[in-house]
């Protein structure tokens, strides 16, 4: 059997990874007393290890690969022969992630934030891809790090990598750092993969960074494992159909727009031809409280509202593999966009004026004046929030094809 080690990792994707590709594979979570009599009694072929027995993992191994012990991190195991051998597939996909995404390395100054075992393998990659200065960020300071009070002082980095737990889910929302006090910043790389862009990435791409999460390390060190797990030979080309793939399954679609642009019946169109999930943020929060939104508008206020549209707009960012129609003012608090970003991409469902109708429903909107004006109004924020832009001017099957074909280049 060959599994996934770790502690509270239900959260991993690896064991959908190794099924992708047909191979018979688990995850096992293990406190440490138990980790300790799993690799004594060695009843394995080959495990991953992850957070947080990196390190300790190397005492029972017999032999490691020279990347392993160069670095002193090892997260995947082999036996052979019944004996240990320790390998650093994360060196491997963390190498492929940065180049397959044209990071430029070469003489840049490098910020890795945390100290633990991934940021020992992260610093080995980027001293092998001849970065120039790297220096590690801590919450505490030691011989070998700054902290992150120190960071006010120290900001001509290049390339910022995350390597802590910060930003992974369930803890989506969280960032350890404000990336607009680093004014030469290229890149920044996130090893986390859930979500699939964490905050961190989200507040680099709106600042125009080149940033990446870590869902192409994930894969791309899984087919290292499995390489020499199963002694199979694989290329970059068959990596990257398994990341896309990976992509296609866990990624939402939120469609964002004005009222009656058609979002619910686009979204529950694209829900079948995708095979994924569906859920509309206005049909839950009239279900949950039991008026219609105008009566909700009318009787508790907008403010209430859009505080319970923040509250399932949460709830709903942390799904995969599902399809959102949101509300049409979703978009006006940027909290709500971070969270539907994370696992989503956004897609403006652009109806022109002169399609849209007044409904007495939607009390922003029940007169045709209130349309025009509430449509004036956010449309530019509509188009600066979105992913893709889709006009929904003739049939409900071009603008399903249209956004079929835009998901195809999200990744």
């Amino acid at each position: 059997m060959y599994r996934l080690i770790g502690e509270s990792i239900s959260h991993s994707y690896s064991q959908e990874i190794y099924e992708e590709l047909g191979y018979d594979y688990g995850i096992l979570d293990l406190r440490e007393d138990k980790f300790e009599n799993f690799m004594r009694n060695r009843v394995f072929k080959g495990i991953n290890i992850t957070i947080p027995y990196k390190e300790l993992v190397r005492k029972h191994l017999d032999i490691e690969d020279e990347i392993a012990s160069r670095i002193g991190v090892v997260n995947t195991v082999l036996k052979k022969d019944n004996q240990l051998i320790g390998y650093n597939t994360d060196y491997f996909g963390l190498k492929y992630l940065i180049e397959k995404n044209e990071i430029e390395v070469l003489n840049k100054n490098v910020l890795i934030l945390g100290t633990g075992a991934t940021s020992k393998t992260a610093a080995a990659v980027f001293r092998d891809l001849k970065a120039n200065e790297i220096v590690k960020v801590s919450r505490t300071f030691t011989k070998n790090s700054i902290t992150y009070d120190d960071l006010d002082s120290v900001k001509d980095f290049d390339i910022i990598v995350n390597t802590t737990p910060s930003g992974m889910f369930p803890d989506s929302g969280e960032s350890l750092i404000d990336l607009s006090l680093f004014t030469k910043l290229e890149a920044v790389v996130d090893v986390i993969y859930n979500p699939l862009k964490t905050k961190l990435v989200i507040d680099a791409l709106k600042l125009n960074i080149k940033a990446v999460g870590g869902l192409e390390m994930l894969v791309a060190q899984a087919f290292e494992s499995a390489r020499l797990f199963f002694d199979e030979d694989f290329n970059n080309e068959d990596i990257d159909k398994a990341y896309q793939k990976m992509v296609m399954k866990k990624m939402n679609v939120v469609l964002i727009g004005m009222p009656t642009a058609g979002k619910t019946t686009i979204a529950r169109e694209l829900a079948k031809k995708l095979n994924k999930d569906f859920k509309d943020v206005d049909h839950i929060i009239v279900e949950r409280q039991g008026k219609t939104i105008r009566e909700i508008f009318t009787h508790d206020g907008e403010d209430f509202f859009r505080m319970l549209e923040s509250t399932i707009i949460k709830e709903l960012s942390h799904l995969t593999n599902t399809i959102i129609a949101s509300g049409g003012g979703s978009i006006l608090d940027s909290e709500n966009v971070d969270w539907l970003k994370g696992n989503g991409l956004l897609v403006f469902v652009d109806r022109p004026l002169e399609l849209l109708y007044a409904e007495q429903s939607r009390p922003l909107t029940a007169s045709d004046d209130n349309l025009e004006k509430i449509y004036k109004d956010r449309y530019q924020t509509y188009k600066d929030v979105s992913d893709v832009v889709v006009v929904n001017d003739e049939s409900l099957d071009q603008v399903v094809n249209e956004i079929l074909e835009a998901i195809k280049c999200a990744y």
